[in-house]
């Protein structure tokens, strides 16, 4: 949830919580996906919920798609400094 190309994912997180509607948009989204995949709708939507493992995956991967670019910013900015 990182919306800034030189601001750190925590800080641009520490600003997006006091957003009510950032807040609301991602719980509306979260519910919406867990009533999808785990309630009997899945069926008529022709999904299958996910095991433990395939959401602990799901969302190591989320993880790193957000660190490794924490690192890359983390490099540009101590590049900028040693100008």
């Amino acid at each position: 949830m990182n919306s800034s190309n030189t601001e750190f994912a925590i800080q641009s997180f520490v600003k997006l919580v006091s957003d009510q509607v950032i807040l609301a948009v991602t719980a509306g989204t979260i519910v919406g996906i867990l009533i999808m995949l785990y309630t009997p709708l899945h069926e008529f939507l022709k999904l299958a919920p996910l095991s433990w493992e395939q959401m602990l995956l799901a969302i190591g991967i989320a993880c790193v798609a957000v660190l490794w670019y924490e690192v890359v910013k983390f490099f540009n900015q101590v590049l900028r400094k040693k100008i």
